[in-house]
């Protein structure tokens, strides 16, 4: 059976959703079924293909790029290439992609099931794209959801919410409740083998100093450095902490990249936090367990979120977790993990 995924982003960009669908496209591929990936290019060049962990993945070229999604219009091409696929399994709805299956889907006869994913509600905390999102919601999102043949969704709030916004009626068979998990085996297996000792290293050769960690009180920020983690949250308030209330004993690892990595840097210089506050850009997985186990706190200042991997992963390696107090992390996370308004 060939199982076809499509996603804005794999595996060159990596959040939640990425490592999601690696994870359930590498477990399909391990049961025998014939997995393709059609996503997105960051870096310049044509359309290319390769494998990923055995993983057939078609990346096709980026024009350009509208609110953070990848503009692929090439991806129309290749989605009737691949007209037998038994399952068209589509990430996001609210990215270019899901409206370009959504019109192959209108005008082909392609036999093959439709599946969308919802991954989050999209919300970029300005106000004039949230309004063109709500827009979207209420009128081409309508359509999409109607039209295909299975909705996931991560949340009953985020499920209420869509469809509510979206003003249809969907047949309640259509619809599935599944929230992002990780493989928990795999994890602590990989978790047992990594100690603080390889973050410390990490830090070193990345910083370049010998800073005092042992008695520093250290937090971990994981995720894309965009606004709807609330990247500007943590910073604003490592701000006041520091230069306010004079708290010198915080720490504070970034983890990520993103369109706000930039600004990120501009703002720990203009408060002077060079001290206080560490951009790590993206690093591998055995690196990142290791800083959870190192820190004493993980935060999640999101204007926006799904049910995310960040908690999961902090929580089975014992880390305190302190997020605002969205709805889907209420749903799944409240009697386990710290909530504050994110207001």
């Amino acid at each position: 059976m060939k199982i076809i995924h499509i996603t804005p982003y794999f595996m060159e960009y990596i959040a939640g959703q990425e490592k999601f669908v690696f994870s359930l496209c590498n477990e399909l591929a391990n049961q025998g079924f014939d997995v393709w990936i059609l996503t997105s290019k960051l870096r310049s060049g044509d359309r290319c293909i390769e494998s990923y962990n055995g993983i057939n993945v078609i990346r096709h070229r980026r024009l350009f790029t509208v609110m953070r999604t990848p503009i692929t219009p090439s991806i129309v091409k290749s989605v009737l290439k691949h007209s037998d696929a038994s399952i068209i399994h589509v990430h996001n709805p609210y990215h270019f992609q899901t409206l370009a299956t959504y019109i192959i889907k209108s005008i082909s006869i392609m036999k093959s099931k439709f599946i969308l994913h919802e991954h989050g509600i999209l919300t970029l905390g300005d106000v004039f794209f949230d309004f063109l999102v709500k827009l979207y919601e209420k009128t081409l999102l309508r359509r999409i959801l109607k039209s295909f043949d299975c909705l996931i969704f991560l949340s009953h709030y985020s499920a209420n919410r869509i469809i509510t916004e979206a003003k249809i009626n969907i047949k309640e068979k259509l619809i599935r409740i599944i929230p992002n998990a990780i493989d928990i085996k795999s994890y602590s297996e990989k978790a047992k083998a990594v100690d603080i000792s390889l973050s410390l290293n990490f830090l070193r050769r990345t910083l370049k100093s010998n800073i005092s960690y042992e008695d520093r009180f250290k937090v971990l920020f994981v995720g894309p450095v965009i606004k709807r983690k609330g990247i500007d949250v943590i910073l604003n308030a490592l701000n006041i902490l520091v230069n306010k209330y004079e708290h010198k004993d915080i720490l504070l690892f970034i983890v990520g990249g993103g369109d706000q990595l930039i600004n990120s840097l501009r703002y720990i210089r203009r408060h002077k936090l060079q001290d206080y506050a560490y951009v790590l850009g993206p690093v591998s997985e055995d690196v990142l367990i290791s800083l959870y186990k190192l820190s004493d706190l993980v935060v999640l200042p999101s204007r926006a979120e799904g049910v995310p991997t960040t908690i999961i992963e902090a929580l089975l390696l014992g880390r305190p977790v302190l997020a605002t107090n969205l709805p889907s992390i209420i749903e799944y996370f409240k009697p386990y993990i710290k909530t504050i308004s994110n207001d």
